[in-house]
């Protein structure tokens, strides 16, 4: 028998009244069923007396973990009672119940029974050749469905690759998968070249090595040099870089 309680209630003889509801197949809802010292009983100030109310006529709980929603839902009306519905992924399927409280024991008339109800599996999109960007946010909107329940976590391997960078250029899973399921992606970081030092040669020169890199021509700026002829870089940026990186470089007025 399940007993809800009720806060104390103390009077100004220092005895105070406590209420418990318990569930009864005899007694009507709300009307006595007892008390823990019996009426005409000297009692002491501060003495506590406890109050059992009728909650009504208790249900056997059935346990409909491995049943399905409608077969609970049928349970439900038929021994008025109230059921809510938390709907999660799960390895069972759709409509199947997952989880149940209270899943034994008894509930009172009007009670409330708690099932998790699945809705299957976790569908994942395959995201190979869109961004790293929309597999984030595919993962984090999934991951806030269904009361939390599908738990995906996503990480990412940086490919040297032809593809803008960010792009997707693999992932281990998609379709339907069990919640908790660890999804690892290949993402395109661009090619890395290495840009050697062009200097005393001619700007166009440079321009057209800088093209055929894969990068572009960032900027330009002009010094004096007694050294180097007008027209040819006096230095350049070197070292590694992504696809697509502007390269900068000096070139020379000529003496001065």
């Amino acid at each position: 028998n399940v007993r809800r309680h009720f806060v104390p209630r103390r009077f100004t003889n220092g005895v105070t009244i406590k209420f418990v509801n318990e569930p009864s197949s005899t007694v009507a809802k709300g009307a006595y069923i007892s008390q823990s010292v019996k009426a005409g009983t000297t009692v002491k100030a501060g003495s506590t007396i406890t109050i059992t109310l009728s909650s009504g006529k208790a249900t056997d709980v059935v346990n409909y973990v491995g049943k399905t929603k409608k077969e609970a839902d049928a349970w439900i009306s038929n021994n008025g009672l109230k059921a809510v519905y938390r709907e999660i992924y799960s390895t069972s399927d759709a409509g199947m119940i997952v989880s149940q409280n209270p899943s034994s024991g008894t509930v009172s008339s009007g009670g409330s029974v708690t099932f998790e109800v699945s809705v299957g599996k976790v569908d994942v999109t395959d995201f190979t050749g869109k961004t790293k960007t929309d597999l984030d946010n595919f993962v984090s909107a999934t991951n806030a469905k269904y009361n939390s329940s599908a738990k995906l976590t996503v990480s990412y391997k940086e490919v040297e690759s032809d593809q803008a960078a960010g792009t997707i250029l693999s992932q281990s899973v998609s379709g339907l998968v069990n919640p908790g399921t660890a999804v690892s992606a290949e993402v395109a970081v661009g090619k890395k070249v290495t840009v050697t030092s062009y200097a005393g040669k001619s700007l166009d020169s440079f321009r057209s090595y800088l093209s055929s890199l894969g990068l572009s021509l960032g900027n330009v700026s002009y010094a004096y040099s007694d050294s180097v002829a007008s027209g040819n870089l006096i230095s350049n940026d070197t070292g590694t870089y992504s696809a697509g990186a502007s390269i900068n470089c000096r070139v020379s007025n000529g003496a001065y």
